[in-house]
């Protein structure tokens, strides 16, 4: 089953830019593996920025889609377990 969260988070990245560590609900979770990573055009009609996507495994064993907006913010896009 996947939701849809679309929240803001803290991302540590590792120096290539995919999230290495991430903050949902005051829970510190590390990426345990990069299950998928691309880059999305983003609304231009509506001025949006594009964005890279993430897809990831984390230590809880749930699967994290991360987006990573051009203005530097973070967001937890969708969770599954």
């Amino acid at each position: 089953m996947s939701k849809r969260i679309d929240r803001p988070i803290q991302v540590t990245p590792h120096s290539d830019g995919a999230p290495r560590v991430f903050t949902w609900r005051d829970r510190r979770m590390a990426v345990r593996d990069l299950l998928d990573a691309w880059e999305e055009a983003g609304c231009w009609w509506l001025g949006e920025a594009p964005r890279w996507a993430y897809r990831v495994l984390a230590g809880d064993g749930a699967v994290y889609e991360l987006h990573h907006h051009a203005a530097g913010e973070w967001r937890l896009y969708r969770v599954a377990d």
